[in-house]
């Protein structure tokens, strides 16, 4: 009897592993899935060193994406496909002010923190979510902030292309620009915004399943 391939799903920041559930359902009997945790307290290098990347095939979000294109790129993996949702396609150093949101957290509730970084532009959809990610606490959100605030996100996606997926949401014009930029495929995910797993995730699935075959 054939093993089944692995299939590992990267988080975005501030990920939890409930957000891919219903990936995980749907392709149980065909993939042995994982999520991989991301460890808020350990530096970015130290963390990467700590996984065990198995061959098979990837999906990131967002950040995620930026880490599985930089496993790509060190070639820390053998990825058989490798598909990204909603990924800054790289190619420059991403600016974000973690020293203020440091202090943001610090002097405000979980709750106030949530609804300020779901206001961003990239997070307005019909379906924002301000809810708190229980899985986050204050010290998690800062240890983030402070040991991954070095990490230069500069892995260029524009690189990659064979056996590789692109998704954007259909609300997310910044990422919907992105994508024309890429060599890889790329398809719209009708009513999704920036998380279009989460938006999404039966058409999500759906796609992914129809660009395998």
């Amino acid at each position: 009897m054939n093993e089944k391939p692995n299939l590992t799903f990267i988080p975005g920041m501030f990920g939890t592993p409930e957000e891919f559930r219903p990936f995980l359902d749907a392709w149980k009997d065909n993939f042995t899935c994982r999520v991989i945790k991301i460890n808020p307290h350990a530096h970015f290098q130290e963390w990467v060193e700590s996984v065990s990347w198995e061959e098979g095939h990837y999906i990131g979000y967002s950040m995620g994406g930026r880490i599985l294109a930089y496993l790509m790129e060190k070639k820390k993996i053998l990825s058989r496909s490798s598909i990204f949702l909603s990924t800054h396609p790289g190619g420059e150093r991403l600016q974000t002010d973690h020293a203020e949101w440091i202090k943001f957290v610090q002097k405000n509730s979980l709750e106030i923190f949530w609804k300020k970084w779901h206001s961003q532009i990239v997070f307005r959809t019909p379906q924002c979510e301000t809810q708190p990610k229980k899985k986050w606490s204050k010290n998690d959100i800062i240890a983030f902030f402070s040991h991954w605030n070095k990490t230069a996100w500069e892995w260029d996606l524009k690189r990659l292309h064979e056996n590789c997926l692109y998704l954007y949401g259909e609300w997310d014009a910044i990422y919907a620009t992105h994508a024309k930029n890429l060599r890889m495929q790329s398809r719209c995910i009708p009513e999704a915004g920036h998380r279009v797993h989460i938006d999404n995730p039966r058409q999500c699935i759906e796609t992914i399943d129809l660009w395998r075959t």
